[in-house]
């Protein structure tokens, strides 16, 4: 066996690729199990000198260990192992073996594809880079990219176009690349419409003469690219390589913070972008060639010919979320918006474009750096991993091009082909189910302003609709868009709750402070920092999905929501951003401050018993905890979303929002102060609330309450 690169992988995971014998498929029905794996570490000392050794599986198998005290029984090993083959590509399974847990921990091991060929000294992986773009730019396959060039060309006539833009060209006789920088009035374009690639990359500060407007504000004349920071120098030879000759950047927008909607525009009409997620500084290169890669690479011996790259499929994920980019709003713009993305990591050239039929995304990855040795000794590149889908943000990527309908007719399809949503049920189900999942990526970053927030945020949310099919374009004609929300499905996401950061065993919570006139409470944007959604699986009452997937069977909604219109608003007589009109079961509720216990602030939920809430802000437990006392039954109520019984146990769940009253004339005004959970016995008087709240799912009238949340 020969590991292809430089790295501490320890004895024990050595003999893993050491056997002659290919690994096996695994029979049907076949259960993988510690018993029939293989001795991997005697002992934990072995394991934790490993560790200490570097040794990368050993580092992720020890990171999962229980805490101490841990045992183990003389009889075992510390941790076995289990290879299994499919389809070519290679599961291994490592059992740790101590506390009596046999918990396993799971890496792939996929084929490298050769990919050495003619790079140079000063960006590893250009000709990988040059055939992902080629060919998603200009494949031949009628079946393939149909989805990205069908953004691409819609984009071309609906979206807002850059005010100012990069030109390249090669002079004559010359390996050369050069630049100017086009610019022209607004309202006026340049004729034809330029092809465009965009940038994304940090505000450096680390030099000023980069900074503001890279020195870009009076060139006119044509000037080496060599001039350029070394990130945009090296985006350029991308660019232009494939055959687009312009290239955009943030920074020649003066006003790109202040105007993220025209951003969006630029980012969702370019041709494709290149994210730079390793560049902290101006001279930092796209690529790092002297970076070790994280991901070892071995030549089993039952097929030394073959390179193996061994990872998990968090790997990929960490490699964007971990890079500072991952921070900045304006990158998760052109990420989302763009038909397609080359993230350029240290160690990891990434692509990932809508591929195939429908908008469904393909992603290929190379494995870089100078400790990557081929066949012929050279360093470099090792080449693309064969693999599909590695993480799951392919629905993140995918539904935000809109494209329901099939971009290819079907052989006996006829002229028009039956809409497709993806496996949801409308295409209004598809859009809250891609944007609640936006929203939870999205709101992990953090801004300076809330308003700087919701601007991103709106800019994505007005080129969704003007990236849709023609189809899908008459469905946005019938919906309204408000403070981070969709009229589609508006109740559904309002299911949110606020995810408290746990500092020194104390949970965090933001201050929701004077927002109210800015951003209405029932907004996720009203408050900093990250918020999930709850969406209960109807045949697991119990399992909480944080996405909408169109292959589970969801709850539906015990309540609707939708805007106020500006007349509603104008009548309440409250100075507010915005509304919106509930219906619902309002059940009174009591907030008990009960210091000893973790929850400081409990609810007595009339006809239900205790309920558990997740709080919003410090401001609403401050209030709550203020009062030393049970508050009364006027000022809180529990506003339940989804509502199941557990037939087998007779138990009752319910989930849904936490509101305060704040108006008490006939006009019920609420204000959010949280997210409520509540599990117990349905007898008596619970059947009774239960029975009043599934009604009002019917459609029964009689249980239908009207109110406000503000």
């Amino acid at each position: 066996m020969t590991i292809v690169r430089e790295v501490p992988i320890c004895s024990s995971c050595l003999q893993i690729f050491s056997s002659p014998t290919e690994p096996s498929s695994p029979p049907s029905g076949y259960c993988l199990h510690p018993s029939f794996a293989n001795v991997h570490h005697h002992s934990i000392a072995s394991l934790k000198q490993a560790v200490e050794d570097r040794c990368p599986f050993c580092i992720a198998v020890a990171a999962a260990l229980p805490p101490e005290p841990i045992s183990l029984s003389p009889d075992k090993n510390a941790t076995s192992f289990n290879i299994t083959e499919h389809e070519n590509n290679f599961r291994i399974g490592i059992f740790t073996n101590v506390n009596d847990s046999n918990r396993p921990m799971f890496f792939n091991a996929v084929q490298v594809e050769g990919g050495q060929g003619n790079h140079d000294t000063e960006l590893k992986g250009l000709d990988l880079c040059h055939r992902w773009i080629s060919d998603c730019l200009r494949s031949e396959n009628p079946e393939y990219h149909n989805s990205c060039r069908n953004h691409r060309t819609r984009s071309q006539t609906t979206l807002r176009r850059p005010s100012r833009l990069i030109r390249l060209r090669r002079e004559r006789d010359s390996a050369q690349l050069s630049y100017t920088v086009l610019q022209y009035p607004p309202g006026q374009e340049l004729s034809p419409k330029p092809l465009y690639a965009t940038v994304s990359h940090l505000d450096w500060t680390d030099n000023r003469s980069v900074t503001g407007e890279f020195g870009l504000e009076n060139v006119h004349s044509w000037t080496s690219t060599s001039q350029l920071p070394t990130c945009l120098h090296q985006a350029a030879r991308i660019a232009f390589g494939t055959g687009v000759e312009y290239l955009w950047t943030p920074k020649l927008c003066a006003n790109h913070t202040e105007d993220p909607i025209t951003t969006a525009h630029i980012f969702a009409g370019g041709a494709f972008n290149i994210a730079a997620m390793a560049c902290v500084n101006s001279s930092d290169p796209l690529l790092f060639p002297k970076e070790l890669s994280r991901i070892p690479i071995v030549r089993p011996q039952w097929a030394p010919e073959q390179a193996l790259a061994i990872y998990r499929s968090e790997s990929f994920q960490n490699s964007v979320s971990d890079s500072p980019l991952w921070d900045s709003a304006l990158f998760h713009q052109g990420t989302l918006l763009s038909p397609a993305t080359l993230y350029c990591g240290k160690d990891q050239l990434w692509w990932q474009c809508y591929h195939g039929r429908g908008a469904l995304c393909s992603e290929a990855l190379a494995i870089t750096g100078s400790h990557c040795r081929s066949v012929d000794n050279q360093e470099g590149i090792l080449g693309q991993l064969k693999l599909n889908m590695p993480y799951a943000r392919e629905y993140y990527k995918s539904y935000a091009n809109f494209d329901p309908r099939p971009p290819v007719p079907f052989p006996g399809a006829g002229s028009s082909n039956p809409a497709d949503f993806r496996g949801f049920e409308s295409a209004q189900k598809c859009l809250a189910a891609m944007w609640t999942q936006i929203i939870t990526t999205y709101s992990t970053i953090g801004t300076r302003t809330l308003e700087e927030r919701a601007a991103v945020v709106d800019g994505i949310a007005e080129c969704v609709p003007l990236l849709a099919t023609p189809g899908a374009a008459d469905i946005f004609g019938s919906l309204s868009y408000a403070y981070g929300c969709w009229s589609a499905d508006l109740v559904e996401q309002l299911a949110w709750h606020f995810v408290c950061d746990d500092v020194e065993n104390r949970r965090t919570l933001p201050y929701r402070n004077n927002t109210r006139d800015r951003f209405p409470t029932w907004s996720w944007l009203s408050l900093p920092g990250k918020v999930n959604f709850e969406f209960p699986i109807s045949t697991h009452p119990g399992i909480i999905s944080t996405n909408m997937l169109p292959d589970e069977n969801f709850l539906s909604p015990v309540a609707k929501a939708r805007f106020s219109t500006a007349e509603e608003c104008s009548a309440i007589g409250v100075v507010t951003a915005g509304s919106v009109r509930a219906c619902g079961s309002l059940i009174p509720a009591r907030v008990e401050v009960l210091i000893a216990e973790p929850d400081p602030a409990v609810l007595q939920l009339e006809g239900l018993g205790r309920g558990y809430v997740k709080w919003d802000c410090r401001d609403e437990l401050d209030r709550a905890l203020g009062r030393r006392e049970a508050s009364g039954n006027n000022t809180y109520r529990a506003w339940p979303i989804y509502v199941h019984y557990y037939k087998d146990r007779e138990i009752l769940g319910a989930r849904g929002v936490l509101l305060r009253r704040i108006e008490k004339d006939q006009c019920q005004i609420f204000v959010r102060c949280g997210w409520f959970e509540h599990q117990g016995p349905a007898g008596g008087d619970e059947s009774q609330v239960f029975d009043k709240m599934v009604d009002f799912r019917q459609g029964k009238a009689v249980s239908e309450e009207e109110f406000i949340i503000i």
